[in-house]
């Protein structure tokens, strides 16, 4: 058991070093839930760095000066819209987006850091045999950090229940575990962005964490409904090639 927690940390901590924040560089620290907060991802696609988000993420990157993007590890490293080189996003439709970052910016030995085409998996997955679980930055945990002069967010993983296809026949749609009278789970607030992962089997061996893909990206809650919809990974890819042809 103890080995099979330990593969689960080191997935965790996979999972952990690509994935980014989105913060308002500017906040208020006694009025924090006025803040912008969203996730993202960093993807390495045709010899390029990418950051993916969904569509209305990236478009608020773009709008607001003072959203930047942070790669959750120990250098904070920051992305502001001088180290892009292009952005693409739809918030029409299919909510997607990312960007390109600017050569210059590999200093940062991104190829440590990224995800990789056969880190993602383009087909329907097993439904209600694999694991499937997001990965994101809620707004509930955003604080200051002790000097009071930075903020800082921790990172929710969640298991999630998949309930069916959106009526677009485009976005998968899973049972968001919040019920504010009965848990502690966060709203899903700045979990816009967010990669949802999948791990084969429901069995959780080492094998299976072994082969954990990212299947989407996550951008709506319906509170009606308590749905949470999230956006098929390959809707990204085609983007990039539109562009590229």
């Amino acid at each position: 058991m103890n080995e099979i927690l330990n593969k689960q940390q080191e997935l965790n901590f996979r999972i952990k070093i690509n994935s980014i924040i989105f913060l308002k560089d500017k906040l208020n620290k006694n009025k924090l839930d006025e803040g912008y907060i969203a996730t993202g991802f960093l993807v390495n696609y045709k010899k390029s760095y990418y950051v993916f988000s969904c569509g209305h993420v990236i478009k608020k990157f773009k709008e607001d000066k003072d959203i930047a993007c942070y790669l959750d590890i120990s250098e904070k490293i920051k992305i502001t819209l001088r180290d892009i080189d292009y952005i693409e996003y739809d918030t029409d439709i299919l909510d997607v987006g990312y960007m390109r970052l600017k050569v210059e910016f590999e200093k940062y030995k991104l190829s440590l850091l990224s995800l990789y085409h056969e880190d993602f998996y383009f087909q329907d997955p097993e439904w209600g045999k694999d694991y499937i679980y997001l990965y994101g930055y809620p707004a509930e945990f955003l604080n200051f950090s002790n000097n009071n002069e930075k903020y800082e967010s921790g990172a929710l993983s969640l298991g999630l229940t998949y309930t069916g296809i959106h009526k677009n026949k485009i976005f998968w749609q899973f049972k968001y575990p919040y019920k504010q009278s009965e848990f502690s789970i966060p709203y899903p607030k700045g979990l816009s962005g967010c990669a949802i992962w999948k791990i084969e089997g429901n069995d959780y061996t080492m094998e299976d964490y072994t082969k954990a893909k990212v299947i989407a990206v996550g951008h709506t809650w319906e509170t009606r409904k308590n749905l949470y919809y999230v956006t098929p990974i390959k809707y990204f890819f085609s983007l990039i090639d539109k562009q590229d042809s």
